[in-house]
């Protein structure tokens, strides 16, 4: 699905900014500045705020992996207050997020910690993370049910590729 994405993406790429595609009001990222970038993530910062929670996650990880200035996931994440494992829990009459975007959400959050590109102080935080997103996370939902050996494979990859040698001690979380 990413190589996919990544593909049309190039295939429609236009120089740089961002350019409508898809419902009104979404944007993909072609490449970019730190000002489109930063509207980018105003964005999507916006979306969530009214509500379209699972929507901003959805196009924030799929802009993720072109972004050179913001980081577009972290930012939804700081969004949450309270306990993350509460917030996933949802109000009782839904969930935030499906389990689609659950697993998209931590397969993006274990690339950052697998690459390195992390800065010392906030590792742990996406740990973290990642794990409520796995305690919050059903392998045998119908929207998942197919690909959920892959992703899961996937993710213990990323995992086990994380540098737990220098900086934060996050061996242990991981």
């Amino acid at each position: 699905l990413e190589q996919r994405w990544r593909a049309a993406n190039a295939t429609n790429a236009t120089g740089g900014g961002v350019v409508p595609n898809g419902p009104a009001g979404s944007m993909h990222f072609l490449g970019g500045t730190p000002e489109s970038e930063a509207a980018q993530a105003a964005d999507l910062e916006q979306a969530f705020e009214q509500g379209r929670v699972e929507e901003a996650f959805g196009r924030a990880i799929a802009l993720q992996p072109e972004a050179k200035y913001e980081d577009f996931v972290w930012r939804l994440c700081t969004l949450i207050r309270g306990p993350v494992d509460q917030w996933l829990a949802g109000d009782g009459h839904r969930v935030p997020l499906g389990m689609h975007v659950k697993m998209h959400l931590m397969l993006t959050l274990a690339r950052q910690l697998a690459s390195s590109s992390v800065a010392d102080g906030r590792r742990s935080a996406r740990v973290d993370w990642i794990n409520e997103l796995w305690l919050a996370f059903e392998v045998d939902d119908p929207t998942v049910k197919a690909t959920a050996g892959n992703s899961c494979s996937q993710l213990i990859e990323l995992l086990d590729s994380v540098d737990t040698s220098a900086g934060e001690d996050i061996g242990d979380q991981v």
